[in-house]
């Protein structure tokens, strides 16, 4: 994603543009990625992240606890934004 990004405090994050990754580590792999939209589903996972102290990596708000990158409002129109057919938050229901 190139465009500008702002931390938000994640609890306002819902329906805001990723600019950042953020995966579990290990095994790495992501749980949200530069210009995805976040939904509800991926913040419930991120809180139940933490609060199990599953280690999570953050490629911008790392030095921001509470805080994701997202894409500034202004930037945001630009942005494609593709539904996927399945989320990886939908897989062991």
């Amino acid at each position: 994603v190139e465009a500008s990004t702002v931390m938000i405090p994640r609890t306002d994050a819902l329906d805001q543009v990723s600019g950042e990754y953020v995966y579990s580590y290990p095994p790495g792999v992501p749980i949200l990625v530069p210009g995805e939209r976040i939904t509800e589903k991926v913040l419930q996972y991120l809180e139940r992240a933490e609060r199990e102290e599953r280690a999570l990596r953050y490629s911008r708000s790392e030095a921001f606890p509470g805080k994701l990158a997202c894409v500034s409002t202004g930037d945001a129109p630009r942005l494609v934004s593709l539904k996927p057919k399945h989320s990886i938050y939908d897989f062991g229901k």
